[in-house]
């Protein structure tokens, strides 16, 4: 398949690590491959091994993270980040570059949906015999909420009003120009005219996704 022109924009916004997180099932056709991030996170010289696995009844596949990609695109273009972000869908597909109508529709809240389901279960790689016995890991969800209100006037509808909840603890990272997710430390967020990424800039982490 085609590489859509939103993956470049997430790998150049928010680095190739967290990107490769964002993007994780991009191509991949419907079925129960795992999806697994394989991140080393170093701290103060430690190097600790971790795998982020993706755990739902619906992995993302296919074109689905271009939704999440497209999320967070215009949660960036809001004034202020907040964790909760309203738009209407129309919004969302012109950011995705897809036809507003009934299919696109559906494949989006669909997306939305099964990422607000979706768990990241971050463990020791067992793998590797250098690993720390004091790292701890868990499940976190990067979407925690997914809430559609219609608004009326006089009882005839006028638009229906969506909004995603993110994590709190990325949101308040994200305000300081951060990208912390996974109780990891992904680098600084960069700007549409920087000319660097975060994954040159920040030395905390090293990921690759790999598909088993």
């Amino acid at each position: 398949m085609n590489t859509h022109p939103t993956t470049e924009y997430i790998y150049h916004i928010w680095g190739q690590q967290f990107g490769a997180l964002i993007l994780a099932g991009y191509g991949l056709e419907p079925g129960n491959q795992d999806r697994k991030l394989h991140l080393t996170e170093v701290e103060d010289g430690v190097e600790i091994d971790w795998v982020i696995e993706l755990v739902g009844n619906d992995l993302p596949c296919q074109d689905d993270p271009l939704v999440l990609a497209a999320l967070l695109k215009l949660l960036l273009c809001r004034p202020s980040i907040s964790h909760c972000l309203e738009f209407e869908l129309g919004e969302l597909l012109t950011a995705l570059q897809w036809p507003d109508d009934l299919n696109s529709r559906r494949q989006a809240e669909t997306a939305i949906v099964n990422y607000v389901h979706l768990l990241y279960d971050k463990r020791i790689d067992a793998q590797r015999r250098r690993n720390s016995g004091i790292a701890e890991g868990g499940c976190y969800h990067l979407l925690t909420g997914y809430v559609r209100a219609k608004s009326r006037v006089g009882g005839v509808q006028v638009r229906t009003l969506r909004s995603v909840y993110f994590d709190t603890h990325f949101i308040e990272a994200l305000k300081r120009g951060q990208i912390y997710f996974v109780g990891i430390d992904f680098g600084a967020l960069q700007h549409a005219g920087d000319e660097t990424t975060n994954s040159r800039q920040a030395g905390s982490s090293r990921a690759i996704i790999t598909r088993q």
